[in-house]
């Protein structure tokens, strides 16, 4: 059996704005998805965005605070 990645999980600290960013670069959210969690299916891979104080409890870790660099 050959190894693959099927899901990527990113831990967000604002989820309606991660999930607008996503959608706005052309990732189809998927439909029938609980509240409070957002999954885009890209090809063979499946995206989820999390809230992060909900990771960090699930983890049972607290995450890094490192600033985020984003291109203008």
């Amino acid at each position: 059996m050959e190894p693959r990645i099927s899901i990527v999980t990113i831990a967000v600290d604002d989820l309606d704005r991660a999930t607008r960013f996503y959608e706005a670069m052309g990732l189809i959210r998927h439909a029938g998805i609980t509240d409070g969690v957002t999954f885009f299916q890209m090809g063979g891979v499946i995206l989820g965005l999390f809230p992060r104080e909900s990771a960090e409890a699930d983890s049972g870790i607290t995450f890094g605070t490192a600033p985020s660099v984003m291109p203008a």
